[in-house]
Formats: structure tokens, sequence, C-alpha cells
């Protein structure tokens, strides 16, 4: 063990200052060190093994000569080896915050926070998955988060138990976050087949806490039982995804996302390594999915908005319900689409069979301008028409007013 203001130096002979022990184990040891050259505060992890020193210096240099802190500022990795100590040991920048452990112990942020958090953690993973690297283990201890102005800001630390070509895991994983095929080898005692596919299932289950606040595998009568939730890992099914089993204390109701992250996580929790989804894909679906955020204007909970939502999830406040009011009175009303034309219009001449289609998004309207002569809204401030694109949906508000063709409509609620 090293005793505080102990001076050690790495392979490229940097004095690292020993600030106090952090925490250890049976591997060996962690401690705060100060960076005596740039004077910023890191972490040296120390070995017992000495048998192994060898090949944890090559796998040490290897990760370092990837670059990985250049890629991406929320990665930790070894920056220098330490072959001064009997077993070495790497030093690496100290990652800011708690743990993502400690963090979902307190109540869950908004969900555009949430959000944010996890495409950072995706985009992580998908930089070291990039280099055909897999972290190897992913979990919730290993996840660092700060919250600072309102962002949950992510740092990946202990890419040491990394698996590459030619570098095989030395871990198996944190038993709550190993792939099924992953737990039958080491209930079998056979060498743990950790993979960037092992990854994305622990990539899965950490997007789930930050998401829903809660494991996707937490036990039935919510008590932990950890039996309960290493079967419910095993089955390759999402509970979350069903109302008949769902647990107990379920965190938030993974219908407040949309039909496409829900997709995400029944792949990313099943069986089959090759369906589930990897890290760019997460991060995709996420980015889009921040896009669709909407809060209640009555409680201010937050739902990623889709075409199956039509009231508040949390106080059953409806969405507003739009309609169209022609010259002459009449209403049409919307429903989830409507395609307007001709015959809706009045018969005239000028207007295509297929004018316009108007699309409900959860509480959103848009309008999609479809026929030959131009769909336009008139400008609320100028009384100036301005054409609609024929690429985009344009959202609709209650006030506006529309020409489609030379037939003037009036939205209404």
């Amino acid at each position: 063990m090293l005793a505080p203001d102990t001076t050690v130096l790495t392979d490229r002979r940097t004095p690292l200052r020993v600030v106090r022990r952090l925490d250890g184990g049976a591997e060996g040891d962690a401690y705060e060190v100060l960076h005596v050259p740039s004077g910023e505060f890191g972490v040296l992890k120390t070995f017992r093994d000495v048998t192994r020193k060898d090949l944890r210096r090559e796998r040490t240099r290897y990760l370092i000569g990837l670059d990985l802190e250049a890629l991406s500022p929320t990665l930790h990795p070894p920056r220098e080896f330490v072959d001064a100590l009997p077993g070495g040991g790497h030093y690496a920048r100290m990652a800011v915050g708690t743990t993502l452990r400690e963090l979902l112990d307190g109540a869950s942020p908004p969900l555009i926070t949430a959000l944010g958090a996890a495409v950072a953690l995706a985009h992580s993973v998908d930089v070291v998955h990039a280099r055909d690297v897999a972290h190897g283990d992913l979990h919730d201890a290993n996840v660092r988060a700060e919250i600072r102005d309102g962002v949950i800001r992510i740092k990946l630390i202990d890419l040491d138990g990394f698996a590459a070509p030619g570098f095989p895991s030395p871990v198996a994983g944190a038993e709550l976050y190993m792939a099924p095929e992953v737990r039958r080898a080491v209930d079998a005692g056979r060498a743990a087949p950790v993979s960037l596919a092992a990854d994305r299932f622990a990539l899965s289950l950490l997007i789930h806490e930050i998401l829903l606040w809660v494991h996707p595998a937490v036990a039935p009568d919510g008590a932990g039982d950890v039996d309960a939730t290493l079967r419910a890992l095993s089955d390759g099914r999402w509970r979350f995804n069903s109302t008949l089993d769902r647990p107990a204390n379920p965190g938030l109701p993974a219908e407040m996302l949309d039909p496409a992250l829900r997709a995400l996580f029944a792949r990313g929790l099943g069986l089959d390594p090759a369906q589930r989804p990897t890290a760019d894909e997460w991060k995709r679906a996420l980015t889009r999915s921040l896009w669709e955020v909407w809060r209640c204007a009555r409680c201010e909970a937050q739902v990623v908005i889709d075409d199956s939502k039509s009231a508040c999830l949390f106080c059953g406040e409806p969405y507003p319900s739009l309609a169209l009011e022609t010259a002459d009175g009449r209403r049409l009303d919307l429903g989830i689409v409507r395609t307007l034309g001709r015959d809706d219009l009045g018969g005239s001449r000028h207007v295509s069979a297929r004018q316009a289609t108007i699309r409900r998004h959860g509480p959103d309207y848009r309008i999609s301008a479809m026929g030959i002569n131009p769909t336009c809204r008139r400008n609320h401030a100028t009384g100036a028409w301005i054409e609609l694109p024929s690429d985009e949906a344009v959202l609709i508000h209650p006030g506006d007013v529309l020409r489609l063709a030379d037939v003037e409509i009036r939205v209404v609620s």
C-alpha cells in the first residue's frame, strides 16, 4: 500500500505524488495522485499480481496507442504505465462527479436531460467500438456523472478491462450487466466471451437506467432479489414492454418513450447478440428523440411524442385537437391523418385531388404540400402569403390561415 506523499515515476519518468487511497480490493488499489508536472489530479491504479505485469504493460500501451481521449473527452483511459511498482500500474485523468449508481438514488431528471446524458454515453461507447475495442466492464460504477448547469456530463472510466483482437478481456463484467452468453460461460466455468455484442447488452441496460431510472430486470417485488434479477436478465425478454408482468416500483413508464427507442430496448436486451443495436444506432435514435420531447403545460412532465399519444401520460390532460374551418363555415375534422383535395374544399378546379396532407404527431399537427398549385400560409405580421415547401412538413397552430391553391381555410381548435 502506498502512503500519502509517496512519489512514484511512470515509464515516461513522470512523477506522481500520492494524495490518498480511494479504493482497494483483491486485485489492487486505486489512489488519488497529483500529476506533478501539470498540477492536475488523477487516478493511479496499482495491481498485486506480479506474474501478469508484462501482459498488463502490453495491454496498457495498446490502449494508450489508440489515443481514445483525443477522440472524446468523455473517455478516461490510461495515459501512462507505471513500471516501478511490483505488479505494475497505470495513471489516468480524474473523472469528476459521482457514479451513475449514486446518481440513481436521487430524483430522476427531466427527460430531455436524461436523453442528453444517454446520447453522451452512447457516443463514448461508439468511439471505443469504432476502434474494434470492447470496454469489457460497462456498469453503473464505471460511468461517472457530473451535474452542471442542468446538464448531466458523462465520463466513462476503467477501460483497462477491454477486449480487442489479440487481447481478450481479463474480466467478465459486473454481475448485473453481463450479457446472457457471458453469464452462461461464467456459470459453466469457461472463458467469458467478452465482445462488442456483450458491451451492447450492457449499454442497453445503462441507457435504460438513465432514461427510465430503473434497472430493466428489477425484481418483481422491487426488493432487490438478486436471483430474480439475474433470471430476468437471462430470459431475453424486456418485461417493461408489457403491462402484464411489469415489476413493482418500475421507475418511469416505458410508454413515455417513442416506439423506436422501445424497439431498441427489446433488441438490446434479447438473447441474440447479432440483433443488439450498436452504440451508433442508439446515438442516432436518442438524438432524434431529443427533438421530439414535449412538456405538458399542466403537470410539466416530459415525454417523447409519437402518433400513438393523444394525452399526457402522467396527468391525462388531452393533447389539443385541431380542425379546419372553411369560408362558408364548414368544419373539417383532422383526426390522425387527413388528406385534403378538391372534393373536400368545394370543388375548385385549381385544387388538386390531393392538395395537402395534415398529420397529427402527439400534440403537434404538420401540413405537407402536395398539389400542382401552391399551398400557402398567411404571415400573421404582414398578411403576406408564404408558400409552403413540398419537401417538408410544416407545423401549424390554431389561428393560422392557409390557402390551398385558391381556397382559404382557418386552423381552429
